[in-house]
């Protein structure tokens, strides 16, 4: 009986180790991101001054023949990223016409919003100040999926 008790309090303090694990991003730095998108193919652009005053920074990420962008931000403050991620899920979902295939995670640091509707791809993740913006067509989500898991976002 206490062989029993003593495995499953070891059981139950790794399935917390693991699950407290889960839920850890970290976000990136922009010269990160500008490094993991260059070596992955894409061109890199710097759009800063764009939103001068509005953000820290914002790097565009090019693939192809201007096939899709991905925008990476990076704010001042956490509260201003959520802000940001709001106010583009909110857009994604008015735009959406008929029935979307969604998907949402939000956790206290980190937020995730995915959206199929009508031959478009959307996707907002914020990971503490920085987000990043994806506004496609779905023929480059599997694309799109696979850098953003590089990316961790």
């Amino acid at each position: 009986m206490v062989n029993r008790k003593v495995i499953l309090a070891v059981l139950l303090i790794i399935l917390a180790a693991v699950l407290a694990g889960c839920g850890q991003k970290t976000a990136l730095s922009a010269e990160d991101y500008v490094s993991i998108m260059e070596v992955n193919g894409y061109e890199v652009q710097d759009a800063t001054a764009q939103y001068e005053g509005m953000v820290e920074s914002c790097h565009i990420a090019i693939k192809g023949d201007f096939e899709y962008q991905i925008e990476f931000y990076v704010v001042a403050s956490e509260s201003q990223a959520s802000d940001a991620y709001s106010q583009n899920k909110d857009t994604f979902e008015s735009e959406a016409i008929g029935v979307s295939s969604t998907f949402t995670s939000e956790a206290a640091h980190h937020e995730k919003y995915t959206q199929v509707n009508n031959g478009k791809y959307n996707v907002v993740s914020r990971i503490d100040n920085t987000f990043l913006f994806v506004d496609t067509t779905d023929e480059y989500r599997d694309q799109i999926e696979g850098i953003l898991d590089t990316l961790g976002y």
